[in-house]
């Protein structure tokens, strides 16, 4: 090996001392100097070689490894055989020969293998060769590749700045456009660049647990690279995390437990399996729809005929599920035997599955909007919402669970939004450390949660209270299958208890909920410890969102995972000082906000637990007092009266949201309903009516559901202008026809349906806005293919106007005013 390095040394040596001789044509620089300056930037540029391999010129790549691992014997060059290499690397495009190698012993079981640079070629698999970790090029083929530097430098932008992998495209091509390189760069870019760094973080991780890593096909699509792989890293990043925590004194006894949806994404409609517990869940499927299409492959329905006239003598008359977790399902054959008996449902074809679920979940949708619509009726003649009395209750079911505590905390009404995507459970530690990461389907449900807590309990045995801002229903949860097994007893009280976060606390109104689940009754325990510290952690990952929506299912799980692995790096590395500086660097925090996070500890919204002075986040003395003067002069009925008070109830409590704020967002939202208004404020004359409602709440109370309702709300009403401007044109058509119309004539085609501008502005510029909102705005895009003087469809046709922004376009707007 040192014979090796100083090869390659005194070649660079050479070849730097004939750029100088010819650098130099007047010869300024004597003979011994040339000699000594090529010789100690050879030294210098000695870690950098490996960008090149063991070639003998720099403008050539060629494998690091020169001999054979099986024989022994040395590699022979194909220069004939060479590709013209493509890298991207931090300094730009960089063009490389890419040479191959190739063991010529035809008694080593490898003969004929090709070595290219990180791969060899076998039985037509790009089989990876080396240690990622060492290499300082990583190819995805013999004519493209990536620097490792400019991979860790784009793992970085995507930790710090939350780059994409379409930008870091765009900035690769713009600087290669500059360079005048840009016919270099591939069309598919992007892609590669996804799959590159896809493959690259896999192989780290799969280096750093230690173990010998599998053959990794480099030809293979990432989600089956991924596929097969990560069940093991999710193991080892939840291990790992915790063994971390515990070396560096962090305390685990105190997990907090949140759901994060803004990271989601498509999904189909399978069951999870829970060894532990012995129980399995039924939900969508995981697997990621086909293109265009809103089911998987096995659940598109499409089978061969054999199939399908099997599938069509097949009938389920029930399901049962066994006492190992499995389902069974009763399955009956028809045609002359009748048969019928009790299979797994392994053994029943995929189509007749589907079938008999898709039309059992229905029928159970529709029993509970039955119950659900009874239930509003009784309320509605009571005139009040009283929880149903406990005799009455079925034995261990969810309904138990939800109606056991009268707190609108809980998120199993989410479902009818939350139909085809899904989020991630995150378990933190106060220190910031991310422990677990579990996907969730449909909702937030509580099988679920019971399930992901399971899990952390199995690695984490020293926990001994979760945090979690609906506490209550998971308690009651928890404890009526305590006695299922000694899994299930771990996860429920007494053995862990369960409290409320901090700011979430003044949601929960039910009496038992606040004797039993109050943070003030773990005022010891909680000692020190950020209860909240999923929020903080969810302003750094939520910024993932417009990334993660596109990907597939294992794609999806890996990303997550992979930025919380480095997340916690950053953390183990530099302190918690780190976890306000993730989100500073990004310009989520200011400075003050920053300090405001680290030094926040357990500042409760009640008096029970008085916060400190110098730990108090700066906010809340001033939402405290705003929400004292509302609860002190807000009357729902006397401001909505009775009928609109239960109509903005209804979505308050569908959305865990309070009833002012909706109240307010319902009636701002009149504004916009009306196709023009004016008011006599100022004594100059009438003006027009403008209303608007901005909504500041703490963290994490629902505040994007009021973003959603004015989404349904624009639609309607969009669909309503669209309507009104359709008849007038079909009107001035047929006026049109008629006037000198030749009775003899065929009937003419009809007019062209008007394309409308939105009433909504979603997101815009100051100037955008400001057209938006003028009087003389052309609503009619097409309005050169509307019937008569095209005067009578200049301007608006609507002059009621609706401004749905969420607080990054609001915060992005009020930066650029």
């Amino acid at each position: 090996m040192a014979s090796k390095g100083s090869d390659t040394e005194s070649r660079c040596a050479r070849a730097l001392a004939d750029l100088l001789e010819s650098c130099d044509p007047a010869a300024v620089l004597s003979e011994e100097q040339v000699h000594s300056i090529s010789e100690k930037l050879a030294k210098n540029l000695k870690p950098l070689l490996p960008l090149f391999g063991s070639e003998r010129q720099l403008h050539e790549l060629m494998p690091l490894e020169r001999s054979c691992p099986v024989c022994g014997l040395a590699l022979s060059e194909k220069r004939s055989s060479s590709a013209k290499a493509v890298i991207v690397d931090k300094r730009g495009i960089v063009q490389k020969m890419h040479v191959p190698l190739r063991c010529q012993n035809r008694a080593c079981e490898i003969s004929g293998t090709w070595f290219w640079h990180n791969y060899q070629v076998r039985n037509r698999q790009h089989l990876f060769t080396g240690q990622a970790s060492d290499l300082q090029c990583f190819m995805l083929s013999a004519s493209f590749g990536f620097s490792t530097a400019w991979l860790k430098q784009f793992q970085l932008r995507m930790l710090r700045q939350h780059a994409s992998f379409i930008g870091e495209a765009d900035v690769v091509t713009a600087e290669a456009r500059d360079a005048g390189m840009e016919a270099l760069v591939p069309a598919r870019l992007r892609s590669l660049i996804s799959e590159a760094w896809f493959k690259y973080r896999c192989l780290i991780r799969l280096e750093s647990l230690g173990a010998p890593i599998p053959a990794v096909d480099l030809r293979s699509p990432v989600e089956d690279v991924l596929q097969r792989h990560l069940p093991q890293l999710e193991t080892a990043f939840t291990e790992t995390s915790l063994e971390r925590a515990r070396k560096a004194g962090m305390r685990c006894d105190v997990v907090a437990l949140d759901g994060n949806c803004k990271n989601r994404r498509a999904v189909c409609a399978g069951s999870t399996q829970c060894p532990r517990l012995g129980k399995a869940v039924r939900h969508n499927c995981p697997r990621t729809p086909m293109l265009g299409q809103k089911f998987c492959p096995e659940h598109t329905g499409e089978t061969s005929e054999a199939a399908a006239g099997e599938a069509a003598e097949l009938e389920i008359l029930g399901h049962r599920q066994t006492e190992d977790g499995a389902v069974e399902v009763h399955l009956l054959e028809r045609g002359g035997a009748e048969r019928d008996a009790w299979v797994s449902e392994d053994l029943v074809p995929g189509s007749v599955l589907v079938d008999f679920y898709r039309q059992l979940g229905l029928q159970r949708l529709a029993q509970k909007a039955r119950k659900v619509k009874q239930k509003k009726a009784a309320a509605r003649d009571s005139g009040e919402i009283a929880p149903i009395p406990v005799g009455q209750r079925a034995e261990a079911s969810d309904e138990v669970d939800l109606q056991a505590v009268s707190c609108n905390t809980h998120k199993e009404v989410q479902h009818g939004g939350l139909l085809k995507t899904a989020g991630m459970l995150v378990a933190c530690l106060s220190s910031g450390i991310i422990v677990s990461l579990r996907e969730f389907f449909g909702c937030e449900s509580l099988s679920q949660r019971y399930l992901a807590i399971s899990n952390l309990r199995a690695h984490c045995h020293e926990m001994k209270l979760l945090v979690h801002d609906d506490a209550c229903h998971v308690h009651r949860y928890c404890a009526r299958r305590q006695q299922a097994s000694d899994a299930a007893a771990q996860i429920a009280p007494p053995a862990l208890s369960f409290a409320c976060d901090a700011f979430h606390m003044t949601g929960h109104t039910d009496e038992w909920c606040k004797r039993t689940c109050h943070p003030a009754l773990f005022a010891t325990l909680l000692d020190g410890v950020r209860t909240s510290v999923c929020e903080f952690t969810f302003t750094w990952m939520s910024a993932y969102k417009h990334q993660t929506k596109h990907m597939s299912q294992y794609g999806f799980r890996f990303f997550l995972m992979e930025m919380s692995w480095a997340h916690n790096d950053e953390i183990f590395e530099r302190g918690q000082d780190s976890v306000g500086a993730l989100c500073l660097s990004v310009g989520l925090l200011s400075e003050g906000e920053k300090d405001n996070v680290l030094a926040y500890r357990c500042s409760s919204a009640s008096d029970a637990m008085p916060p400190r002075s110098d730990v108090e986040r700066q906010y809340l003395p001033a939402m405290k007092l705003m929400w004292s003067e509302v609860d002190r002069h807000f009357n729902a009925t006397e401001l909505l009266t009775p009928t609109g008070h239960r109509f903005a109830q209804a979505y308050a409590v569908r959305a865990s949201h309070n009833e002012f704020a909706y109240a307010m967002h319902l009636l701002c939202l009149m504004c916009g309903l009306v196709n023009g208004a004016k008011v006599s404020i100022f004594p100059t004359g009438p003006s027009p009516m403008v209303c608007f409602f901005i909504n500041i709440n703490y963290s994490q109370t629902r505040k994007s559901s009021l973003t959603g309702h004015a989404e349904s709300c624009s639609k309607i009403l969009d669909s309503a202008i669209g309507d009104l401007v359709r008849e007038a044109v079909e009107k001035a058509a047929a006026v049109e026809a008629q006037q000198g119309k030749d009775p003899g004539a065929e009937p003419s085609a009809r007019p062209a349906r008007p394309a409308l501008v939105s009433a909504t502005i979603q997101s815009a510029t100051p100037e955008e806005w400001f057209r938006r909102c003028s009087g003389d705005l052309e609503q009619i895009k097409n309005i050169q293919k509307m019937p008569g003087d095209s005067a009578q469809w200049a301007g608006r046709q609507w002059y009621g106007q609706l401004g749905n922004l969420d607080e990054a376009t609001w915060n992005m707007s009020c930066a650029v005013l």
